[in-house]
């Protein structure tokens, strides 16, 4: 098989990055294994739980995202449907021409016999039509998920502010950190060196295991109009990265956190802790001193006090995470392990910036192996 110069450089540029994943997914691993036989710290552990987070808080979040929704599709219904409908009139479906009137196009003309049998088929007319919708997403229903998809950037930033005004915590308490940024980014990037390897070939397996493909309605769209890769970019590794994972992470962890360490089970349920979870308070609730019962080392007095996460949290957020997904063939199996890892390092760095940056390089690189295929 010989390849054009454009499929030649796609090839290498496919190829170069792919080893440049895997060259460094090597270093990265190589270094963390060395920093864990060396006995070295983390930049930073977490000291205590995350921000109070209760079932009232994710009810509004649903609200508000509806609503946000609702108005982007009413300003989309004023303006592009009625595109939609000029389409449509300005292309009809295209119909065999009747014989005794004159036709606009003379290929139509000469191809019809002038008196066809019925036995003889009629040949088909060339179409007009616009070239067909991938199954189940149409390029108008793609456009306006771009557009609606800001709804979703708009909605986190006001539960951000509603939960933040109910219950007193701090923005650094709801992951809006800046404090290490330079160690929260360092930490993302060395976590997608470290896990997209796994996740490919894990997805490879299942792939080859189940015989079935990956199906994604955004690569399909993109194969097919090409132009929409902008789109694409804005929805998977702008919009996403961030609504996503304030929601699965920020949301769902900091409410698991405030059931398992709330003293009052259902009011932690309903509403959160009744009061911003802190180190002192958890060594208070099982009857220890805050740095027994967070498990900090008393022969080390340098090293931060450090709340044992719970495993649990998640586990579940990280399956809701892939769940979420299921449409895309088996590939949700991976996304719930990506999910469980995104969600560790949300706990351990207690900043939604690295998992931010894990999620964006993610999908980032997917979308640039998908454009050059």
């Amino acid at each position: 098989m010989i390849l054009t110069p454009f499929q030649a450089l796609a090839l290498g540029l496919t190829s170069a990055l792919m080893f440049a994943v895997l060259g460094g997914s090597l270093i990265a691993w190589s270094k963390c294994i060395a920093g864990y036989l060396n006995g070295s710290k983390a930049d930073r552990v977490a000291t205590s739980p995350q921000a109070t987070v209760g079932l009232i808080d994710l009810l509004v979040t649903l609200l508000v995202l509806g609503l946000l929704f609702s108005l982007a599709a009413m300003s989309w219904r004023a303006s592009g449907l009625r595109v939609e409908r000029t389409a449509a009139q300005t292309n009809p479906p295209s119909s065999l021409p009747d014989s005794n009137q004159p036709t606009e196009d003379p290929t139509v003309a000469t191809a019809l016999p002038s008196d066809p049998l019925p036995s003889d088929p009629l040949p088909e007319p060339p179409s007009k039509s616009p070239s067909p919708q991938p199954a189940g997403f149409s390029q108008s229903q793609f456009i306006f998920s771009g557009f609606a998809m800001t709804a979703q950037l708009l909605c986190v930033g006001l539960v951000t502010f509603f939960v933040a005004g109910r219950t007193g915590c701090s923005m650094k308490k709801l992951g809006w950190r800046t404090d290490q940024w330079k160690g929260d980014l360092r930490a993302g990037f060395q976590c997608f060196l470290m896990m997209t390897p796994f996740i490919l070939v894990i997805n490879a397996l299942l792939q080859k295991v189940t015989q079935t493909p990956y199906e994604h309605p955004v690569q399909e769209m993109i194969k097919q109009y090409p132009w929409l890769l902008g789109i694409a970019f804005w929805q998977a590794s702008i919009v996403a990265p961030i609504s996503e994972e304030f929601g699965f992470r920020v949301l769902l962890i900091g409410w698991f956190e405030s059931i398992h360490f709330g003293k009052n089970k259902i009011h932690a349920f309903m509403y959160g802790a009744a009061e911003p979870i802190t180190s002192q308070a958890i060594g208070q609730e099982e009857g220890e001193s805050a740095p027994q019962a967070l498990g900090a080392n008393p022969t080390e007095p340098g090293l931060p006090t450090r709340y044992q996460a719970p495993w649990w949290p998640t586990l579940v957020s990280g399956t809701l995470f892939g769940l979420a997904h299921f449409s895309y063939g088996v590939s949700w199996v991976s996304l719930v392990v990506f999910g469980i890892v995104l969600g560790r390092v949300y706990q351990h760095r207690q900043s939604i910036l690295p998992i931010i940056a894990v999620h964006l390089l993610f999908n980032t690189a997917n979308l640039i192996l998908l454009g050059l295929s």
